[in-house]
């Protein structure tokens, strides 16, 4: 399916900062401060952080502001409606990007997301309620979120793969707040490890298990056309 965005515009952003933002409504996708390397892990549901190989440094270091709109048919489920949102990420990439990459499979250590003894402590999302993030060292925020999305962003603060084996259905609102952890290990900041905070306040945890990773590797890409 060839789904493409109506209109779309690209700016790069002079200074990446700690906010960014991807919103993904029907017929419409915000994006604010944001990676290349990210856009592509989001478009392709990458979930696990060494899903993604073979960028050049700058899809990882550069920050991008992206607004797209297009026509939508409202009676699409709103999970249908994000998803074809997704399709169209794929292919303004690969028009703007000019991305060009492949799929292969690899065994590498990895995490998974559990729960714990103490049962889940999630606030279940407003129905029909936008999914949106909010991200910095050592915080997270997300409405309208699954598990196996909160599995990718602790991939991408733990810089390892994360498979959500929790089996939860549904969409939480996400509050997390932990000690980062390039943290100097001798500084005491009062704030909980990560590992703490998923259990203290989401009642979730992780484990070690080397897994087989579905992994795109970037073969093409280029700085965007902009408009």
């Amino acid at each position: 399916m060839n789904l493409q965005f109506d209109v779309a515009s690209v700016k790069p952003v002079k200074d990446c900062g700690n906010f960014q933002r991807f919103r993904n409504t029907p017929g419409a996708l915000e994006v604010r401060n944001m990676q290349p390397a990210v856009l592509i892990r989001n478009a392709y549901r990458l979930v696990m952080e060494g899903q993604l190989t073979g960028e050049p440094r700058w899809a990882d270091d550069e920050c991008f502001d992206m607004q797209a709109k297009a026509d939508e048919d409202p009676t699409i489920a709103l999970a249908e409606a994000r998803n074809r949102n997704l399709l169209r990420l794929q292919s303004l990439l690969t028009s703007r990007f000019q991305l060009k990459a492949h799929w292969q499979n690899k065994r590498q250590p990895a995490y998974v997301l559990l729960v714990a003894k103490s049962s889940p402590r999630l606030k279940p999302s407003l129905p029909g309620a936008a999914h949106a993030t909010r991200q910095g060292r050592g915080t997270l925020a997300c409405t309208s979120c699954s598990l196996p999305t909160l599995a990718v962003f602790l991939s991408n603060f733990l810089k390892r793969p994360v498979q959500d084996d929790t089996g939860i259905q549904g969409l939480y609102d996400i509050d997390l707040a932990f000690e980062p952890l390039d943290n100097p290990p001798s500084q005491e900041t009062g704030v909980p490890s990560l590992a703490a905070a998923l259990q203290d306040q989401l009642g979730l945890k992780l484990g070690s298990r080397k897994l087989q990773v579905k992994s795109l590797v970037v073969d093409h890409i280029e700085h965007p056309s902009l408009n």
